[in-house]
């Protein structure tokens, strides 16, 4: 008879399980202050499913480390937050920033599930991958009920399939280009969309913040979303088609913040992180150079903005470390 002899974690399910615990038990955070702030009855149920979720991500991670001997990440407590705070955004903003979250799950879960062996991790990964979709389609389908579901632009397409005939297809750098391909309009609307969401955050959080540095951070990264959305806003007026994503998704005037300085610093880091993985997708799928070269400036000013959020992070101790191999020639040179 076989004996099922389980491996050791490799450096990828390492990784992708510490990911998966700070991300979790930050979100945990949010949605704890979401739950106790929210009103409608239709968004109401979204949060309680979501929260759900990610504190069943963190304990199942903390099993699995604790299986293997491995340290436990501290993550984000109730130490980071503070239930008995105003509420600091409306519920609209709620269901727009699940879905972004479950976009952000879809993608990391997405990507390292190929590069899992082990049984258990695999089935974390999977259920992951499959409880992101259904947080994103139980908030589509509210608020398209709800008639607040905002559609990517609608285009006039050929009748026919065309076939490229000119170098120029590409375009130059400057002057007149060709109109804008489908997947090229889709990626500048999606750009705006999670910037909207980022800019609405970064308010939030600047409004609150304890630390006047942090809280200048945070605004920095305001302007920073604001500049984006207006960056990918021009080109598609330039073709005459419609930009505007607006929601009624705004910061209430509370000055008491519900959580730390700290989980809503990392969660900035993993925004702009996730906004210059979002541009270098854009980039792959665009065909003209003018787009191109605005997603290579616009994501090196968002890996700026994230590697200063990391640096100010260090300077207050609030940076926790990945697990990292061990430098055995160090060691022995001690």
């Amino acid at each position: 008879m076989r004996v099922k002899v389980e491996t050791r974690l490799t450096s990828g399910e390492i990784a992708d399980l510490w990911l998966m615990y700070m991300t979790d038990s930050m979100t945990v955070c949010s949605l704890k202050h979401f739950e106790k702030t929210v009103e409608d009855p239709d968004i109401r149920p979204l949060v309680k499913y979501a929260l759900g979720i990610s504190q069943k991500h963190v304990q199942k991670v903390k099993e699995i480390f604790n299986r293997e001997n491995l340290p436990v990440p501290h993550g984000f407590t109730d130490d980071d937050l503070d239930l008995n705070t105003p509420r600091l955004f409306s519920d609209l903003y709620y269901p727009f920033f699940l879905e972004y979250w479950a976009k952000f799950g879809m993608v990391n879960y997405g990507t390292s599930l190929p590069l899992v062996a082990r049984a258990d991790v695999r089935e974390l990964n999977t259920g992951a991958i499959s409880s992101s979709v259904e947080i994103s389609n139980r908030v589509v389908e509210v608020l398209i009920q709800k008639g607040l579901y905002v559609r990517p632009p609608y285009i006039t397409v050929p009748k026919h399939v065309e076939f490229v005939q000119r170098k120029s297809f590409l375009g130059g750098w400057f002057g007149k280009q060709r109109p804008l391909l489908a997947t090229e309009v889709l990626n500048l609307y999606s750009n705006i969309r999670s910037n909207t969401i980022g800019h609405i955050l970064m308010l939030g959080y600047g409004q609150v913040a304890r630390s006047d540095k942090v809280r200048r951070h945070f605004f920095r990264g305001k302007d920073i979303a604001t500049k984006h959305i207006e960056v990918f806003s021009e080109i598609l007026r330039n073709e005459d088609i419609p930009a505007s994503t607006t929601w009624e998704t705004g910061v209430t005037a509370s000055k008491v913040s519900p959580f730390s300085d700290k989980m809503m610093m990392f969660q900035t880091s993993q925004l702009a992180t996730a906004e210059a993985i979002n541009y270098s997708t854009s980039m792959s799928v665009s065909m003209r150079r003018d787009l191109i070269a605005a997603y290579t400036r616009l994501a090196a000013e968002a890996m700026s903005f994230a590697e200063d959020t990391y640096d100010l992070m260090i300077e207050n101790g609030w940076l926790e470390q990945p697990p990292q191999h061990v430098d055995h020639v160090g060691m022995a040179a001690k």
